[in-house]
């Protein structure tokens, strides 16, 4: 193989594929990484379980138990490009959940004076991370925020180190 004449024209134009490539590579690894969080909010949300006219077997301080998984279902990604790339890892607003009252006072989300009947996901997962009225909170994406960003240096080194730069 002959190498190519360095010139400022070659030059530039292998500092500018070394720069979109590491710009793809650091993209997927960040797409790797939030998809990861994603999964392990999901499985938070999984841990414990109980049916909706029953009292919630979770306990203060852990992950809220399932109940209908509309919340879980509504746990994504989002992803926006631009000049940079951003990953937002939560529960998206769209569908709505239907917390309804209790007899059960564990039960009911009461998230704001009187309570709340219907809700959507978004307000309830973070009345259910932050704190509910009476200052219970059922975390569960910062701690699967914590868990699944431990280690990231190697979702980018395996991005990094595949294929060829050329």
């Amino acid at each position: 193989m002959i190498a190519e004449p360095l010139n400022d024209r070659t030059l530039k134009a292998h500092l500018d594929h070394v720069k979109a490539e590491s710009k793809r590579r650091s993209e997927a690894a960040i797409m790797s990484l939030s998809l990861k969080v994603a999964n392990l909010t999901k499985a938070k949300l999984t841990m414990r379980t109980h049916r909706q006219d029953e009292p919630t077997n979770a306990s203060p301080g852990g992950p809220p138990a399932l109940v209908s998984g509309q919340l879980r279902r509504a746990v994504g990604t989002e992803k926006q490009s631009g000049r940079h790339v951003l990953v937002r890892v939560g529960v998206r607003d769209s569908s709505r959940s239907a917390y309804r009252a209790s007899k059960h006072p564990r039960k009911t989300l009461a998230l704001g004076p009187g309570g709340s009947k219907t809700s959507d996901n978004g307000t309830v997962g973070k009345a259910l991370e932050h704190g509910l009225r009476g200052g219970r909170s059922y975390p569960f994406l910062k701690p699967a925020f914590k868990e699944g960003t431990s280690g990231f240096e190697g979702l980018f080194k395996y991005e990094f180190s595949k294929g060829d730069w050329h």
